[in-house]
């Protein structure tokens, strides 16, 4: 499992402002990903890198003279070296929980409602084998479900 290296960075710093924090937070999680698949036959991560962009996005507010296009050239040739084989889109929750990480406005059912459009065409940009949408409530059956999907992709 590898786990979302966004989440300490939030925690540590506060909220991501600009392009470049979230640049460097995607190529953090590259290094995670690449790190731990030395050996590894499957690895699971609840926050695969061209995920990123769904916040880059709403976050792209680079200050002048701050290499804000290179920037962006950057991020996209450093999420085309990423391959999946599966992305399960889970959508969020009904009831939205405070975490103490994420911003209010990643809390709001607008922005929310606007990223579940986004995501699915970030991940044809960036395609995986297989873009599995899930939007079971249940986290018990959304588990199994998942579960059965990698087992029929592993066989």
């Amino acid at each position: 499992m590898i786990d979302e290296f966004a989440r300490e960075y939030i925690r540590k710093h506060g909220v991501i402002e600009d392009i470049h924090q979230s640049y460097y937070i995607t190529q953090k999680q590259c290094e995670r990903e690449d790190h731990k698949q030395i050996g590894v036959d499957i690895q699971v991560t609840d926050s695969p890198v061209p995920l990123a962009m769904i916040y880059a996005i709403a976050i792209d507010n680079p200050k002048p003279g701050s290499r804000g296009v290179e920037c962006w050239k950057e991020y996209f040739s450093l999420i085309l070296t990423r391959h999946y084989n599966i992305i399960f889109h889970l959508h969020p929750f009904e009831s939205n929980v405070e975490d103490g990480v994420r911003p209010a406005l990643h809390l709001d059912s607008e922005w929310r409602k606007e990223r579940d459009i986004i995501l699915p065409y970030v991940f044809k940009l960036f395609p995986p084998d297989h873009f599995v949408d899930v939007s079971i409530q249940n986290v018990d059956r959304r588990i199994d479900y998942c579960i059965e999907i990698i087992k029929e992709f592993c066989k």
